[in-house]
């Protein structure tokens, strides 16, 4: 028996041998698979972290974009808000400028209304009427056939008078 159980030893260890092998075949294929799988894993992870970084600066590429963006039309508002703002100064200093004008032709205009003629008229004829002495009815030296020279002041009085016929003796 011996014989027996050293074959059947043999073969025990034969089997194991066998069975390690396999094992061991297994292990190199499962190591094999995990490998690839880490592997495989790996690259998708560094895919999907390139993709989030290149995301993350095409997102921050957006994002400086607009805000040079914002910053010029701020800007832009800012000289078109300036531009008005002058114009407008500008603008109100014309208009008071006319305004000033305006007041002083209007002021020139109601100096030149004022009839200076009629004082001076005024004048003479109250000098007329106080020098002349009132002889009345035309009695006061006033009755020579010569006419009086034709001035100025004697027309005006004409005028207001509404005849050839002397004011007051004059």
């Amino acid at each position: 028996m011996s014989r027996e159980n050293s074959a059947l030893i043999a073969l025990e260890e034969l089997k194991n041998l066998e069975a390690q092998r396999v094992q061991q075949v297994e292990d190199e294929v499962r190591a094999t698979e995990d490998a690839e799988r880490r592997a495989k894993e790996e690259a998708e992870r560094k895919a999907r972290e390139e993709e989030e970084r290149i995301r993350q600066e095409k997102a921050e590429q957006a994002r400086l974009a607009q805000e040079e963006h914002d910053r010029k039309e701020r800007e832009e508002r800012i000289r078109v808000a300036e531009a008005e703002a002058r114009s407008r100064a500008e603008q109100e200093a014309r208009l008071r400028e006319e305004q000033m004008r305006l007041d002083a032709q209007v002021k020139m205009a109601e100096r030149k209304k004022t009839p200076y003629w009629l004082y001076a008229t005024a004048a003479v004829l109250s000098i007329g009427l106080i020098g002349g002495g009132g002889g009345g009815g035309g009695g006061g030296g006033g009755g020579s056939a010569a006419k009086k020279p034709v001035t100025k002041e004697r027309k005006d009085k004409l005028s207001i008078g509404g005849g050839d016929a002397p004011l007051g003796g004059i």
